[in-house]
């Protein structure tokens, strides 16, 4: 249901679209969960490029609960990632028949969290440049993206 572009469409403008993990500052890597949590989340950070190509470059890991209810309580994921290079893990819900990604709560906390993270703000004067995917295995999306200096 494209929940990965939705949730990029909500973090707002100010991105740079790149075409590879070494052009980037930050690597958005979006892990529908589809069987076990810690079972997906690693086969996901094993797609996820590490350090070289470049040398510093950070991963944001959103991981997409599949839920119809958006007042679901579900665990924290970042207590499953050991990565040094993940600097933030969120969690988000979605459903196919509720248009992807839910309106709750628990989404928009994740968006803030993420803008806080890169130091963004919540309204972004400039046009949102929409990202493409450069890896794309399975139910895993890898999307780069390398913020502008105006943001």
């Amino acid at each position: 249901m494209d929940s990965h572009i939705q949730f990029m469409r909500q973090l707002g403008g100010g991105f740079t679209e790149v075409l590879s993990p070494a052009q980037s500052d930050v690597i958005m890597a979006f892990c529908p969960i589809v069987s076990r949590a810690g079972t997906d989340i690693e086969a996901a950070l094993h797609q996820t490029p590490k350090y070289p190509p470049k040398l510093y470059y950070y991963v944001i890991l959103v991981v997409l609960h599949h839920y119809f209810n958006p007042d679901y309580t579900v665990p924290n994921s970042s207590r499953l990632v050991t990565r040094s290079d993940v600097i933030l893990t969120v969690d988000c819900l979605f459903h196919e028949s509720k248009g992807g990604l839910l309106n709750c709560p628990r989404n928009k906390a994740a968006v803030g969290k993420i803008r806080n993270r890169l130091n963004r703000k919540p309204k972004v004067v400039h046009p949102c440049s929409m990202c493409i995917s450069v890896i794309q295995s399975g139910s895993f999306m890898n999307w780069t993206h390398k913020p502008d200096s105006a943001g």
